[in-house]
């Protein structure tokens, strides 16, 4: 691939930088009695009544509620914050026609990438008071479907489009005023993950990198009735990385930084299957020569 790593690590992006967005709250708690399976919103987490009723407030330690993930609006930044604590990662913002935010007070933004995207299009427009624009993007996301120049496929074939969007050629200074929208003309637009900050690079990714399902879903088989239970898959992509022993140290500690968090790796734009938005798995070193290692860094897809 002749090409580096790179690792995209997200800002975190919590309610005191969304000054604005079209994404409605849920109901916020308030004192009272709720009923089983109620839900109400506590910042920016959605709890669910677990017991018959209750009048107990919602939190991490409630016996009588449970965390059921993000409220909506923040469902497209979550991700693992602090240690020991479980965060729902395989969530979606959604919202009828379009989903549009105006990010603040963030630092230096060096890339931007959107995973479990049902969209048209994107936009991304950021702003300094001094210089104008810094940035103004406007994507419309590609149709996938194979017609391999095949007229029935094309008319009869349901269309597939970009599920991602990866940019790491931005530069966006600290404290830009970033506008997102995310279009879906007459559908529901959708998001899962958006991720901005800083991009890495080490190395040189070499041949052997690969990709490879991960099925999550059930099956059990009981006598002769065998049933089955869909769940998301996932996928496990080994990058096969030659680095030079001058960035070995700051590749580990990177490596040691994303542990038990989302992070963005990308092996070429070339070969768009091994970008991916997921978790460090395994990581192993070989010297191979004066001064250069080889590893192998397995990341799964969240």
């Amino acid at each position: 691939m002749s090409t580096p790593l790179q690792i995209l690590v997200p800002l975190i992006v919590a309610d005191a930088n969304i000054t604005a967005s079209n994404v409605a709250l849920e109901t916020a708690w308030t004192a009272g009695t709720y009923t089983l399976g109620t839900q109400r919103r506590v910042g920016e987490r959605l709890f669910e009544v677990s017991a018959a009723s209750t009048t107990q407030e919602p939190s991490d330690t409630a016996t009588e509620w449970f965390d059921a993930g993000p409220a909506n609006r923040y469902a497209a930044f979550d991700r693992q914050v602090g240690i020991d604590k479980y965060r729902v990662v395989e969530t979606k913002t959604s919202n009828s026609g379009s989903i549009t935010y105006t990010l603040e007070t963030l630092t230096r933004i060096g890339g931007i990438a959107m995973f479990g995207l049902q969209a048209e299009s994107i936009a991304i427009v950021a702003t300094v008071s001094t210089t104008g624009d810094a940035a103004n993007i406007s994507y419309t996301l590609k149709d996938a479907t194979p017609y391999e120049g095949s007229m029935w496929r094309w008319m009869f074939l349901p269309q597939s489009f970009e599920r991602k969007y990866i940019n790491f050629a931005v530069n966006i200074p600290q404290g830009a005023s970033i506008d997102i929208t995310i279009t879906n003309t007459g559908d529901t637009a959708k998001v899962g993950t958006i991720a901005l900050g800083i991009v890495s690079e080490f190395g040189i990714v070499g041949t052997g990198t690969a990709k490879k399902l991960k099925s999550r879903s059930f099956k059990k088989t009981e006598g002769t009735l065998t049933s089955l239970l869909q769940r998301t898959t996932s996928s496990i992509v080994p990058y096969n990385v030659t680095l030079q022993n001058y960035e070995a140290d700051a590749f580990w500690r990177q490596l040691a930084d994303i542990d038990g968090i989302g992070a963005v790796f990308v092996a070429s734009n070339l070969y768009p299957e091994f970008s991916i938005y997921g978790t460090l798995s395994s990581a192993n070193t070989t010297a191979v020569g004066v001064g250069t290692s080889k590893a192998i860094i397995e990341a799964e897809e969240l």
